[in-house]
């Protein structure tokens, strides 16, 4: 029973990761398309580095295998393009 609980806790956790995740792909997508760039591009490579690995981490750890899979593609072609 107490493992259950702590497993519903894990899963909030990288639910909310993931979900923060997304708020912050959002407005800095709004920001770079309607406004101005927001960091140059080495910068723009490292951030999307960085999203991708909390990415493959969090799906990982939530065993989401598919996602985790469409994360390390976007991973390993963002690092052939950096």
């Amino acid at each position: 029973m107490e493992s259950n609980i702590n497993r519903k806790k894990e899963n909030k956790t990288i639910d909310s990761i993931l979900l923060a995740l997304v708020i912050l792909l959002i407005v800095k997508l709004s920001i770079d398309l309607f406004f101005f760039d927001l960091l140059p591009p080495l910068a723009d490579n490292i951030f999307w580095v960085g999203v991708s690995v909390a990415g493959v981490i969090a799906f990982y750890l939530k065993k989401s295998y598919i996602y985790l899979a469409v994360m390390l593609v976007i991973l390993i072609a963002g690092l052939f393009n950096f």
